[in-house]
């Protein structure tokens, strides 16, 4: 059996040991392809080419996606991500604001443009000033307090 194939068949792989390219006896593994921002990119890609052939195509698959703060990867540390309180003002001043509207806007002219009446549902801390991207909140940012899990809830 070729090592290629072997790969293949062997069961579940962590992150590192996927196949992002499979080359003949050459395959580029996930760790190597990049930092987050590229792994961001690579998911983000897979997930909405699926999801606009499944549209396209009339395959009876949700018409939505759930995505959990995409953005995370174009803020300066963690530790300034998770205290972003949602305004606008600490998203400015912490992300690579660029970055974070091209995110967004991929995701809207997906919406609009690729697969009208798809749904994307994301959960996030930046918060853009655009016209576009506000109009599109389903709520206002929650802050602390209050929050999506309140202070006083026992830890783990």
């Amino acid at each position: 059996m070729s090592p290629s194939r072997e790969r293949r068949t062997s069961g579940t792989k962590s992150f590192a040991q996927q196949s992002l390219l499979d080359r003949p006896d050459r395959p580029v593994y996930m760790h190597r392809t990049g930092g987050a921002e590229n792994h961001l990119a690579y998911y983000l890609a897979a997930l909405l080419a699926l999801h606009r052939f499944a549209s396209n195509a009339g395959h009876p698959i949700p018409r939505f996606l759930i995505i959990d703060q995409p953005t995370q990867v174009y803020f300066p540390s963690e530790e300034t991500y998770k205290s972003a309180d949602g305004s606008v003002e600490s998203t400015e001043s912490d992300a690579d604001m660029e970055k974070v509207r091209k995110l967004f806007e991929l995701l809207r002219d997906f919406t609009n443009i690729h697969a009208p009446g798809f749904q994307v549902i994301v959960t996030e801390h930046a918060n853009l000033r655009d016209k576009w991207f506000q109009d599109s909140l389903v709520e206002q940012p929650w802050t602390k307090p209050p929050a999506l899990v309140p202070e006083d809830w026992p830890a783990p």
